[in-house]
């Protein structure tokens, strides 16, 4: 459920513990209000705009009866005035759940199946795979030899990672496009070229 939404959850059994002292006949209502506002939120045929705009119209009326109930009397004029007010609540939160302005629901896709590892693939990704265990090998061996720092050694790490990725996507229908094949190859041979210039470059690790 939306945040804000939960925030007018709480404010909605918040403001029932200023009613206490007033009349009864009122509480009810009021309560009943409370009620139909959580629903509508519940249900999404409230926006939270239109639960802000029923929200203020409920603390406008709670100010009308706690100031007229201030010297514990309320005259025919006050009652008239709150039951009227408290009919044009009623009706509007009615009028507002039943109009167009209802909450989009959050749809949640399923979650992906997972990835097949690179052991599992076809026959056909062997010489792809191949490759990408050339880079892991020269990665390391320039690595251990100084030629290739760490963070350079990381940047490579993660471009086999994403490599590695695309194949494992692509074999998760169990066949090799050519269209797929094509763009794994494109990414394999920039990593070639990344990790000769790195290797080749003069940022060599201290010893």
């Amino acid at each position: 459920m939306n945040r804000l939404f939960v925030l007018f959850l709480c404010i909605g059994l918040m403001i029932l513990i200023p009613y206490t002292g007033l009349a009864e006949q009122y509480q009810d209502r009021l309560d009943q209000h409370l009620k139909q506002i959580n629903k509508g939120i519940s249900d999404g045929t409230l926006t939270p705009a239109e639960v802000q705009t029923l929200m203020d119209e409920q603390k406008i009326i709670e100010e009308m009866i706690k100031a007229a109930n201030a010297d514990a009397k309320l005259t025919n004029e006050e009652k008239k005035e709150i039951n009227k007010a408290l009919l044009t609540a009623e009706s509007n939160i009615q009028n507002l759940r039943k109009n167009k302005d209802t909450v989009k629901k959050e749809v949640v896709p399923p979650p992906s199946p997972p990835l097949p590892s690179l052991s599992t693939l076809p026959k056909e990704f062997e010489p792809l795979i191949k490759r990408l265990e050339n880079h892991q090998k020269k990665i390391n061996k320039g690595t251990n030899k100084g030629s290739v720092t760490q963070a350079e050694a990381q940047a490579l790490l993660d471009e086999q990672k994403k490599i590695e990725d695309m194949i494992r996507k692509a074999g998760a229908d169990g066949v090799l496009t050519h269209t797929e094949k094509q763009e794994i190859d494109k990414a394999l041979e920039e990593a070639d070229k990344n990790i000769e210039k790195l290797k080749n470059n003069k940022d060599k690790v201290k010893k």
